[in-house]
């Protein structure tokens, strides 16, 4: 792009921001839906609009553009900007209007862009989202820019897809749940959402595609001006690619044309400028060679011009039959079909969701993909028969009168409103995207990438994105970790470890112990020498508690039986401990330690006391701002409300429990971003006191405990909000986060370490890939004792 090119626009890569241009117009109609603000101060006075804009050649910059316009004419003072998409390698002469434009492949521009609306005060975005406009994977560059934005956004879906793949998927869910509202334009799009999405019924609304408010007309005025006077003119006008179906059309016209000797097939439409850039002229140049071939070339007309509307217009208008013979059913809008339909066209098409819809009910006629027989009797039928040609024409003009854009801009601008109103005054929740009463999707375990991280001596420490680092060895921190993990997967519904990798993690645990010290080393060089003779006192209490897990969970007797040994062997080391941290693990042992060996009563000693140290602290420590068990955040920060909930739950001491579900709840306040998602405490915060939580950088150690304390705390107390919140922090993972970027290969069940202020960090090792998969394993088990706690009840009633 040169710099005269780019004259109207301010470049991401300028110095300064521009604010919004503002956009005159006039006329307006009543709004037609049943939220309507009465106030002033509800209504959208200045909306900005992210998508594909003129002259860039595309049905999104036609949508976006028509769109801004219908708007400015049914609400004169609304002032309007558009952050334009600009696709790779390319520079368009924008209009003022255009106050942004994004470089799809250039992550920063869309961080830049949220500034930008930020700065520019707008009380609404409206978003045009479609796969390929944006960039990255699935289009999830977008995803940082939604999640900065200060205003509420309504997306416009121009595809749903019923099948898409998993980053498809979870790319989708994030722009969904970060949307105050969803357009879409069919019944189709609506169902799909609810059913394969979970997207609540009042988060969706269907307005059609908008069309122009032509009055109904002959075709033969325009047939002269555009030269086709005595000719029954068949029309297909858009971009031209392989998935519109030309070709079906154009075999079929011998068969149409021994019918109807007059006809002539209008293409009307520029090659797609990515098909071009690809392969140049090489798909239209087969067509034509594919009409020459059937001695229907002079009959088949290319016209190859990217035409403005009032052009347009007056080729639909000569047009006898218009027809769209799309191959792929899985296309939700077509504005070519909107626009012939809106014009009183008779229309044949494939039955793809837009036209099985539009063309209901005798409005068009519709027939099998790819059938050029069938597609060439109905065109035929209808060249031939006016009489049903016209019925046909005044039946779809009489039931488009409701698409016409004025009235699509009012609807538009009442979804904005409501949006703002309820952004304003809170009744809404920004971040909530999917329905209370639909179960949120999880991923499915993949224990491909933690598999990876182990070798004959246990699970590696570190690894350099998803190579395992030999450098930095092996710690007992994480093969507890491991262990614990495969103990809770020990479950008939779990896909259990190999029973040669728990060995190995317990052969580790057990090669750590130093029974001289009665203390946990803990990390270990690549060729297994011990590189201290004591660890910390937070390790020694991590592998207590994954001791204790396997005590009570593990996978034989035999196991089971060693890990009751080994932990009452450690624990009476802890009485010396001076980490609240220690304490708070030694507890989780304890909690399943206890049930294993409840007749103990040394460990049952130690719980009271260790509980009643936590609870000391926080006694020393909490005013009622400050609801901490220490001056200040640190790591694992909801192990300690976790450790009092599940101890004050198993001794009945109420006072315990209600310190941790206290201190959760206060917790869960300071994880919480302005936007609703979940915001764990950014290891920055080390070393504030009494201060808020700083955002970075964050791990995914501290989206795990949050997620085992909610669950312990919904076991505890049985509110619902506490599984919700469970199921918030784990989102966290999947991409609800403050750079909207998923962390988790689902693939592999890898993790990346954490999330800087600009992006996540590429490594994976193994307290991250564990710190996932031990969230995932808590909820899914959390789900199965939820579901029997629920037949049980079932069972019980039907009994009485």
């Amino acid at each position: 792009m040169t710099q005269t090119e780019d004259r109207n626009v301010p470049s991401v890569r300028g110095d300064g921001l521009a604010l919004p241009h503002a956009v005159g117009g006039s006329g307006a109609s009543g709004i037609e839906r049943s939220f309507a603000p009465t106030s002033a101060t509800e209504r959208v006075g200045r909306l900005a609009l992210i998508g594909n804009a003129l002259p860039r050649r595309c049905g999104i910059a036609t949508f976006t553009n028509d769109l801004q316009n219908a708007l400015a004419g049914a609400r004169p003072a609304l002032h309007s900007s558009v952050v334009a998409m600009t696709d790779r390698g390319q520079g368009y002469d924008y209009p003022p209007l255009v106050g942004f434009q994004i470089h799809d492949d250039e992550p920063h521009d869309y961080l830049l862009a949220a500034d930008f609306l930020n700065a520019g005060r707008f009380d609404a975005v409206s978003l045009q989202h479609e796969f390929g406009i944006f960039g990255g994977e699935a289009g999830d560059f977008l995803l940082p820019l939604l999640s900065r934005l200060s205003m509420p956004v309504v997306t416009t879906l121009h595809t749903v897809l019923a099948e898409p793949n998993p980053i498809q998927r979870v790319v989708l869910d994030q722009i969904i749940a970060r949307s105050a509202k969803v357009v879409v334009m069919a019944e189709k799009g609506r169902r799909l959402l609810q059913e394969g999405y979970g997207v609540a019924a009042d988060k969706i609304e269907v307005i059609p595609h908008g069309i122009p408010d032509i009055p109904f007309s002959e075709p033969d005025e325009a047939k002269a001006a555009l030269g086709f006077s005595g000719r029954s003119v068949i029309l297909t006008f858009g971009l031209l690619s392989p998935n519109k179906g030309l070709e079906v059309v154009i075999d079929a016209m011998p068969a149409i044309l021994r019918r109807c000797p007059d006809a002539v097939y209008v293409v009307l439409g520029a090659t797609h400028p990515n098909l071009v850039r690809r392969e140049g002229e090489a798909y239209r140049e087969s067509l034509m060679a594919r009409a020459e071939g059937l001695g229907v070339a002079e009959r088949v007309v290319f016209l190859d011009r990217f035409v403005d509307q009032s052009t347009l217009l007056g080729f639909i208008a000569m047009a006898d039959v218009y027809v769209t013979p799309y191959l792929n059913e899985a296309q939700m809008t077509s504005g070519t079909l909107a626009y012939s339909f809106g014009l009183g066209k008779a229309v044949v098409s494939t039955p793809y969701w837009h036209a099985q819809e539009l063309l209901a009910d005798g409005r068009g006629v519709l027939t099998p993909f790819g059938d050029s027989a069938a597609i060439g009797a109905e065109i035929a039928d209808l060249l031939t028969d006016a009489d049903r040609r016209q019925a046909m024409r005044l039946r779809a003009y009489a039931s488009s009168r409701s698409m016409t854009w004025a009235r699509t801009a009012q609807r538009y601008l009442g979804v904005f409103d409501e949006a703002r109103a309820k952004s304003a005054f809170g009744r809404a929740r920004p971040a909530a995207g999917v329905s209370s009463t639909a179960p949120r999707r999880r991923p499915e375990l993949r224990l491909g990438h933690l598999t990876a991280m182990c070798d004959d001596t246990g699970l590696f420490q570190h690894a350099v994105h998803a190579v395992p680092d030999r450098a930095h060895g092996y710690c007992v921190d994480d093969n507890a970790r491991a262990l614990l993990l495969a103990s809770l997967l020990n479950d008939p519904a779990e896909q259990s470890l190999p029973e040669a990798m728990s060995e190995r993690f317990a052969a580790f645990v057990q090669h750590a112990w130093n029974p001289d010290n009665r203390r946990f080393r803990n990390f270990m060089s690549f060729d297994r020498r011990w590189l201290e003779d004591v660890g910390s006192e937070d390790s020694h209490g991590r592998t207590l508690w994954a001791l204790g897990a396997c005590a009570r969970d593990g996978a034989s007797a035999p196991s089971r039986r060693w890990a009751s040994a080994l932990f009452a062997q450690a624990l009476t080391t802890v009485e010396s401990f001076s980490s609240p941290r220690a304490w708070a693990f030694t507890l989780l042992g304890l909690d399943a330690y206890c049930a294993a060996q409840p007749r103990d009563a040394e460990a049952a000693s130690m719980r009271v006391l260790l509980a009643r140290r936590i609870l000391t602290q926080l006694q020393a420590t909490e005013t009622a701002e400050w609801v901490w068990f220490e001056r200040g955040l640190g790591y694992d920060n909801a192990r300690l409300c976790q450790a009092l909930i599940v101890t004050g739950q198993a001794t009945g001491a109420a006072d315990l429990l209600d310190a941790g579900l206290r201190t959760l709840t206060w917790l869960i306040a300071r994880q919480t971003a302005p936007l609703g998602h979940f915001r764990p405490v950014g290891s920055d915060t080390f070393g504030d006191q009494r201060k808020a939580p700083r955002a970075f950088d964050q791990q995914p150690v501290e989206a795990a405990a949050t997620i085992s304390a909610c669950l312990a705390a919904s076991v505890a107390d049985g509110a619902p909000a506490w599984a919700a919140e469970a199921e918030r922090a784990f989102a966290w993972f999947l991409g609800e986060n403050d750079l909207a970027t998923p962390l988790v290969d689902l693939d592999t069940g890898g993790c990346r370490d954490g999330l800087h202020p600009d992006r996540a960090n590429e490594n994976r090792g193994a307290e991250s890939v564990l710190s996932y998969l031990l969230g995932l394993a808590e909820l899914r088990r959390h789900a199965r004792q939820s579901q029997g706690d629920i037949a049980l009840v079932s069972a019980v009633a039907v009994r009485v």
